[in-house]
């Protein structure tokens, strides 16, 4: 009696092996084509519905983490776009500010027309501010942090102001902290907001 016993025993505790892994099996090659809706109940709360549980919480983070590569695919198609617009428009745009500005200096400029080109001027310096903007957005994808020396950072940005101020009679100086710690940034994004 205990051999019959036994024996329905095993094969009843065999079938439920053979059922759970073969779901585990086809849960496994659903998620491995995409398919993350992958529905699996424990059966029992033992090894196998905690490997159950624990396949359905695989499911679920590959599920957000795909979402989260989609959208980061999307935003960096975005800035290409953008930044890609933004370099073609910023020719024919410093174009139109350089003449812009030419006529200006013109003293025989009917007022009328002074004001128009103003008008023209500051319109087109709010387009620029506009591309670069956008130039700023699209470079950011590929911008990380790192350790920064930000008074090497202040230190370049006055070097490269400098010629131009001289040039309009004003004099630039830095007086920078000698113990500055490192801090974490993108040292082009810092000239961006120091320019």
């Amino acid at each position: 009696m205990s051999l019959l016993f036994f024996t329905l025993w095993t094969r009843r505790f065999a079938s439920y092996l053979i059922r759970n892994f073969e779901k585990i099996r086809r849960a496994l090659a659903a998620i491995g084509s995409g398919n993350f809706s992958v529905k699996l109940e424990p059966e029992l709360d033992d090894e196998l519905g905690a490997l159950t549980g624990a396949l359905k919480t695989m499911a679920t983070r590959l599920e957000l983490t795909q979402r989260r590569l989609l959208e980061s695919a999307r935003q960096a198609a975005f800035g290409q776009l953008a930044g890609g617009a933004a370099h073609s428009l910023n020719n024919p745009l410093s174009a139109v500010i350089g003449y812009a500005s030419l006529l200006l200096e013109k003293s025989r400029l009917d007022p009328a027309d002074r004001r128009d080109i103003q008008i023209i001027l500051e319109q087109s310096q709010r387009c620029d501010l506009i591309l670069r903007n956008l130039r700023q957005f699209a470079g950011r994808a590929g911008l990380a942090k790192e350790a920064v020396d930000i008074n090497e950072v202040l230190r370049r940005m006055t070097d490269f102001l400098k010629p131009s101020l001289a040039a309009s009679g004003t004099v630039m100086t830095a007086d920078l902290a000698a113990d500055l710690p490192a801090g974490s940034a993108n040292a082009r994004e810092l000239q961006q907001v120091f320019y």
